[in-house]
């Protein structure tokens, strides 16, 4: 109910190889989109006027990043091999690897720069 009010969330999983970190995302990404989309929806039926002739435009974003980073290194997964990653603070690139960096400050915590 808070990512639908307008806060972030993240899924995050970090382990050894083999561990299950892509099978755990894969089971519960679903999962939680399917939550938050349901979380909306019912903010947006409970917005609506009850009587009204006149239908009301409910406009709401939702914005996904699926990453990797692995040995301090960012990869977009959803770019597909080939294709160009989505435009990004820096210079967008024809493959997936990014030159963001891990990084970590006082404000803003744990982000991709």
């Amino acid at each position: 109910s808070a990512v639908a009010a307008g806060y972030n969330g993240t899924l995050f999983t970090y382990g050894l190889t083999g561990s299950g970190k892509t099978h755990t995302v894969s089971r519960l990404a679903p999962l939680l989109l399917g939550e938050v989309f349901t979380a909306l929806d019912k903010e947006a039926q409970v917005d609506a006027p009850v009587e009204s002739s006149k239908k009301r435009v409910v406009s709401q974003k939702v914005m996904a990043s699926f990453v990797e980073i692995f040995n301090e290194s960012v990869s977009d997964l959803l770019v597909v091999a080939g294709d160009a990653p989505l435009p990004t603070p820096k210079k967008a690139k024809a493959s997936s690897r990014d030159d963001r960096k891990v990084a970590e400050d006082d404000n803003n915590g744990v982000s991709l720069r």
